[in-house]
């Protein structure tokens, strides 16, 4: 580089007189003759009106919701609950939410015998500091995950995605709010664009009227999001427990009261 631009460089010295520098830079380039301006002739136009106006205000940045915190945290939320002598009740939730979604991403994708090796090597290196018996006991509720008949629609290669990353902006209370967020698993199958999300509590309600309200305002969010990039799909919102393996349907008339909620 510098023997072919050398030949035009100059050297930047120091007080010293060292180099410390080259500046390149072409001489001798032939000078552009200027034209006198004619002012009898001198051809002009009207100033455009927009040069004489006082530029509108900057519009006002869009509110922005991420879904899994919209509207802030509920006390029900916090999953806090033991179930029985549960070996993982003493890992933090938000640790062991990462741990079974990362390997309910992951393991789908290779063949069953070797779910329990990968998983085990995955435990280990992320949190090496769990006992071997209780990454067991978190193998075995991510493998039954992946076992159940109920379940296996989610996994499904070709109609199933998984952690897929969306953004967009959705009308809420006639104002636009832009959404951002990740959905667990997005199917698409038989007409149906189904919306799950992954929940790792220890404490699993037994109705749909007990599942924590800002559960169902995330995939409240989530269908107002995706549904109009589905006109002719059926869009249907679920959770997937995966202490017990269900998947629980969320209806329409919650997931339409959850978003009245958030306009209020």
């Amino acid at each position: 580089v510098f023997d072919a631009l050398s030949a035009d460089a100059r050297a930047i010295t120091d007080d010293d007189g060292e180099t410390v520098a080259w500046r390149w830079q072409v001489d001798g380039g032939v000078p552009v003759a200027l034209k006198p301006v004619d002012a009898q002739n001198d051809e002009t136009e009207d100033a455009p009106d927009w040069l004489m106006r006082t530029a509108p205000p900057a519009p006002r940045a869009l509110r922005t919701l991420t879904p899994s915190k919209a509207g802030g945290y509920d006390d029900e939320d916090i999953d806090t609950v033991a179930v029985g002598d549960d070996p993982l009740s003493g890992l933090a939730p938000d640790r062991r939410g990462l741990l079974i979604h990362r390997l309910l991403e992951r393991l789908p994708g290779i063949g069953h015998d070797r779910w329990h090796k990968v998983a085990e090597a995955y435990l280990h290196g992320a949190m090496p500091e769990i006992a071997p018996q209780n990454r067991a006991f978190l193998m075995e509720e991510v493998c039954a995950v992946l076992k159940s008949p109920q379940t296996q629609f989610l996994f499904e290669d070709g109609s199933s995605q998984a952690e897929v990353t969306v953004a967009g902006t959705v009308m809420i209370g006639g104002e636009p709010v832009e959404v951002r967020g990740q959905i667990d698993r997005l199917i698409v199958v038989d007409g149906t664009l189904h919306i799950v999300d992954f929940k790792t509590n220890r404490h699993v309600p037994d109705t749909r009227d007990a599942v924590p309200h800002n559960y169902v305002r995330q995939l409240a969010l989530y269908r107002a999001l995706m549904a109009p990039l589905y006109p002719d799909h059926a869009v249907k919102a679920s959770i997937l427990w995966t202490r017990t393996a269900v998947v629980m349907a969320v209806p329409e008339a919650m997931l339409d009261a959850a978003l009245d909620r958030l306009i209020a």
